[in-house]
């Protein structure tokens, strides 16, 4: 009899932790998402919409390259507001955006996203209006 709660115990306990272990601590995503911007000239531009208030549009990757032969930039940057006109803050340094001719930079954040400020857009500028910037930003939303 000991044997048998002993056991029945122990499996639960199993159970209980393996549940919370596969939990990320950011909730279930709800909503993933995929955001690109084909030619990023020197203006923010919003590459993924502000989600509703007590949520978070967490970033997993970002990748940018020039559109031209000439290497360019891109910075990622969170706000609200059209084109995250207000409270705009920077998430990353400033990327470089090698020529089309080159690897894309490729940035990954796995298992641990990047997370802005609730309810805030998530938006890009280029750093050149002659050599564009394509930008492609993934991620997903949560609490």
């Amino acid at each position: 009899m000991f044997l048998t709660k002993f056991l029945f115990l122990a499996v639960i306990f199993l159970l209980t932790t393996a549940q919370v272990a596969t939990t990320p601590r950011w909730g279930i995503p709800t909503n993933p998402f995929n955001c690109s911007i084909a030619a990023l000239g020197t203006t923010l531009t919003q590459c993924q919409a502000a989600p509703a208030t007590g949520l978070k549009n967490y970033i997993s990757s970002v990748t940018c390259a020039s559109t031209t032969s000439t290497a360019s930039t891109c910075l990622v940057r969170y706000g609200t507001g059209t084109n995250c006109a207000t409270g705009t803050t920077s998430i990353l340094p400033t990327l470089q955006s090698p020529a089309n001719t080159g690897q894309p930079t490729n940035l990954s954040f796995s298992p641990v996203p990047l997370i802005p400020t609730a309810a805030n857009a998530i938006c890009v500028i280029g750093g050149s209006a002659t050599n564009t910037t394509f930008v492609v930003i993934t991620g997903f939303v949560a609490t």
